[in-house]
């Protein structure tokens, strides 16, 4: 009885180290899920683009996001982001993952789209301190693929830190694409420490060995 008593806190301790951060993963509060500029929780942010809440394409649930360039510079960008307040950061980082579609028209030519993780670390008066980022080719495959990516690694002892911003970023690979992207079931979780993952193997070893 102390031994699954045991197993079981294990297992509790690590679901609660992989706890979901973002407060709307899924997209489900559609319209009213994000907004330009400031928003609950899902902020609009564009360079010559657009975001919206869609029911047309989505992977899971009932809504998913779209991002949309209207210009053609590389330079230009539509994204998502949440600011996820926290007393202390992780020091095994994080993983950023996303269900991701290319909306943009098939064709022969070269995969043209971009989906860009990015995770800013900021004071509280907003100030950036540090950015982390992962670019994804997608595949013109019009399929739903996973995009994921681990980020913030390492031990961070920046004190004035009091938000992760993680970001969903479309933008065109060459100049002259306009890029449509549909994302959905976007994730962000704490990567489980060493010994938090040894307890877990044990965990599981003890539990197939009681079957």
């Amino acid at each position: 009885m102390k031994k699954l008593l045991l197993v079981l806190v294990v297992l509790a301790f690590g679901t609660a180290a992989q706890a979901e951060l973002l407060s709307d993963p899924g997209f489900e509060g559609g319209a009213g899920c994000m907004a330009y500029g400031t928003g609950t929780p899902w902020v609009i942010a564009t360079a010559t683009g657009t975001a919206m809440a869609i029911t047309s394409d989505v992977y899971d649930g009932t809504y998913a996001a779209k991002l949309q360039l209207t210009g053609t510079k590389t330079s230009n960008y539509a994204m998502l982001f949440e600011d996820i307040v926290v007393s202390s950061f992780d020091p095994s980082g994080y993983t950023l993952s996303v269900w991701a579609k290319d909306l943009t028209t098939l064709g022969t030519g070269p995969d043209t789209s971009v989906l860009q993780f990015k995770v800013e670390i900021r004071s509280t008066t907003g100030t950036l301190l540090r950015t982390d980022k992962t670019l994804f080719t997608l595949q013109r495959d019009g399929l739903w693929n996973l995009y994921t990516a681990n980020i913030l690694p390492g031990t961070l002892t920046l004190a004035t830190t009091t938000k992760l911003r993680p970001c969903i970023v479309a933008q065109p690979n060459i100049a002259g694409q306009q890029p449509i992207i549909a994302i959905d079931d976007a994730s962000l979780v704490a990567i489980p420490e060493p010994l938090t993952l040894a307890l877990l193997g044990f965990g599981g070893l003890f539990l197939r060995r009681r079957k």
